[in-house]
């Protein structure tokens, strides 16, 4: 997914800490207008309206 994003268009969009820092009514906004952006998506957190196709869980370094 990432390598797409990066090598087709419209291009990755990154949403670094948008969800947590939204009230509310501004997340559900935010979830109503992003759940057709025809790219690559990557966000922490949760969005109203919008359900990962991918998920990616971090793993232990060990």
């Amino acid at each position: 997914l990432l390598a797409r994003a990066l090598l087709e268009e419209p291009a990755l969009l990154v949403l670094d800490g948008l969800p947590g820092a939204l009230a509310p009514s501004a997340a559900r906004e935010a979830g109503r207008l992003l759940a057709g952006y025809p790219g690559v998506l990557l966000y922490r957190g949760t969005l109203p309206g919008l359900h990962p196709t991918r998920r990616w869980e971090p793993q232990e370094r060990g």
